[in-house]
């Protein structure tokens, strides 16, 4: 029977394969294996309600993504994300963790220096909110500091490879995502240790779109 260490060590060994046999990466030549991508970026979101308005929100993230190439053209790719948004009463937390494809932009053109690309991607990850001074007073009289909720992400996004003079890939980055909501936890705090007071499927918010400008490099 083949056990869990055993499969650990053929995972590091394939990952270890892919990054040796992976060739330079650069915007003309997608080379086969695995690459990593790492970066930041600054993001608007919309939280959206049918029971009271939209709440707006303005932040910063960082984000890397393993991409496995096939080919000069495709890429599969596992994805973490994690951003932080000021909005009005309260700090949002959204982390997605997506599987998704990279290939180049049909119908266009790319040299040694630049190429442009999209992706779809889409995953299951929560979003937290944090109460700061002013807790609502459903949730001030059971002493709810924070809200979590989880559901399915769809997005796409478009880009552009460059390659700087000094060879280093860098990516530029506009992407969407939509995060709709299928359930809530209503979270306090007792001590140091998280305690869920409710969970429900009736949400305080629909859903979560996110507008995205990454800027990043392709570390190897």
């Amino acid at each position: 029977m083949v056990n869990l260490r055993s499969i650990v060590v053929c995972i590091l060994t394939w990952l270890f394969c892919s990054i040796a046999n992976a060739g330079e990466f650069t915007p003309d030549v997608w080379t086969e294996g695995l690459h990593l991508f790492a970066g930041g970026s600054g993001n608007c979101a919309i939280l959206y309600s049918d029971e009271k308005s939209n709440d707006v929100g303005m932040g910063v993230g960082l984000r890397t993504d393993a991409s496995y190439f096939l080919s000069n053209y495709y890429a599969l790719e596992f994805g973490a994300n994690v951003a932080f948004y000021r909005i009005e009463d309260f700090t949002l937390w959204d982390t997605l963790v997506t599987l998704g494809l990279r290939a180049r932009l049909p119908w266009s053109k790319y040299s040694k220096d630049s190429a442009p690309f999209f992706r779809v991607f889409g995953g299951r990850s929560p979003t937290v909110v944090v109460f700061r001074e002013h807790v609502p007073l459903k949730y001030a009289d059971n002493g709810i500091q924070r809200l979590q909720f989880e559901g399915p992400i769809a997005g796409v996004g478009i880009g552009l490879f460059k390659r700087a003079a000094s060879g280093q890939v860098w990516y530029l980055e506009l992407s969407l995502s939509a995060h709709f909501f299928e359930n809530q936890d209503d979270i306090r705090s007792d001590g140091e240790t998280p305690v869920v007071v409710e969970a429900r499927s009736n949400t305080e918010y629909d859903r979560l779109q996110t507008l995205q400008f990454a800027l990043g490099l392709v570390a190897f």
